[in-house]
């Protein structure tokens, strides 16, 4: 049998109702418990907030954007011959889940009492939905075909809210190209994205924007390309980038690819930052329960003193010695981590489901705290801090080797 673990499981047995150190320990385990759970709770909340805001945005343009290298404006975008060969290359891509031609144009919306700037977006008849069903507070999605041009449009809520409009409402947009060219449209649905930098969007029949800006009907300003999954964003991009070569166009211009990131980089530098406090977060809370189970252990190996010096005197090494406060160390940190555990996905899975903890979302983009558990950061997280912890168990038993077995006994 395991002579240093037996003494370790007789210390624990008799320790906990008159020792000094039985608080201390509950303390440390509390640390361990309350620093995990503090941990799976920060990488569950930047995790979802990761996945909501960059769903949000994908949803609007694409994890991926084709368009025509110019140095414009979305105001003043250059059109490309969407029947390319290289169009129908990234279509069947395997990562590929949809990819809709758009166009882009900006607008002045007039209605019997207001005026408003927007910024009108045509899809084609293929247009990737599900994002937009999803976000849809009111009425429903326009639908547009081939054979005839729609006068539907879907609505941002905070637009519709300015210029007082509903579904079923009819309203005038005046177009300023050579000359102002004016369209009439009538509201479908309205959508709320809670994104502040999209609200003056408006979707609508592709080829109302061909027409006003003289496109042929197979031109378009830009593909936007869905993934089935986000994180092949840069793998994607580089291969369709490796495709698109020095392929130039018929006007001189080349054709490139933009990740989401690359094309809102002011939200994404947002992101980074749910990354380093993630890491300072994790870094303080491994510290205190570090901390915690030192001082725990220390206190016992004082309260221990005799039995030590017993052990030293009947000729037990320091390292055996060391072997049993160890021992000890392991099953707090084990304890710690279980009940630490438990606090933690209690408390993300009543929040995931509840949404009982609401945020502002024209500050934070999302109205409750978002949470996304990760099983694998969740085992990561586990060992890593396991680790760390028993990493440092060997600090406490340096005191063991300067304990004198004559003086322990003699002064106990």
């Amino acid at each position: 049998m395991n002579l240093e673990y037996y003494l370790a499981k007789k210390i624990r047995a008799e320790g906990g109702k008159k020792n000094f150190s039985a608080p201390i320990f509950r303390i440390s385990i509390g640390a361990i418990a309350l620093g995990l759970a503090v941990m799976l709770l920060t990488l569950s909340i930047v995790n979802g907030f990761k996945q909501e805001i960059v769903g949000k945005i994908a949803g609007i343009s694409g994890h991926l954007n084709l368009n025509v290298y110019a140095g414009s404006s979305v105001y003043d975008e250059q059109a490309f011959d969407s029947q390319l060969p290289i169009i129908e290359e990234i279509r069947s891509m395997q990562a590929v889940e949809a990819a809709t031609l758009t166009g882009r144009m900006g607008g002045i919306i007039k209605t019997t009492d207001y005026v408003q700037g927007a910024l009108f977006k045509g899809v084609a008849p293929n247009y990737y939905p599900h994002f937009l069903e999803k976000e849809l507070t009111q009425g429903q999605l326009p639908v547009f075909n081939d054979s005839t041009t729609s006068n539907e449009v879907l609505l941002s809520s905070a637009l519709a809210q300015k210029l007082d409009l509903s579904v079923g409402d009819r309203f005038s947009v005046y177009f300023i190209l050579d000359q102002v060219r004016a369209r009439k449209f009538s509201v479908s649905g309205i959508f709320n994205n809670n994104l502040e930098d999209f609200d003056q969007l408006v979707y609508c029949d592709l080829k109302h924007i061909q027409k006003l800006k003289g496109w042929k009907e197979n031109e378009a300003g830009s593909l936007e390309i869905i993934l089935s999954q986000k994180d092949q964003m840069d793998r994607v991009a580089y291969q369709i980038d490796q495709k698109l070569g020095t392929f130039f166009l018929e006007n001189q211009n080349m054709l490139q690819i933009e990740t989401v990131e690359e094309q809102f980089p002011l939200f994404f530098n947002w992101i980074s930052l749910f990354d380093l406090n993630t890491s300072i977060i994790i870094s303080l809370m491994l510290l205190v329960a570090i901390i915690n189970i030192i001082s725990g252990l220390l206190i016992m190996i004082l309260e221990r003193t005799q039995l030590i010096g017993i052990l030293k005197s009947m000729g037990a090494e320091n390292r055996s010695i060391r072997k049993i406060f160890f021992y000890q160390g392991v099953h707090l940190t084990l304890k710690g981590l279980l009940i630490g555990n438990l606090i933690g996905l209690s408390l993300a899975f009543t929040q995931y489901y509840g949404k009982w903890l609401k945020l502002n979302p024209e500050s934070y983009y999302v109205d409750a705290v978002p949470i996304l558990l990760d099983p694998v950061q969740i085992i990561v997280l586990n060992l890593g801090a396991a680790l760390v912890i028993l990493a440092s168990l060997w600090l406490p038993g340096l005191l063991v080797a300067r304990i004198s077995p004559s003086r322990a006994i003699r002064f106990s």
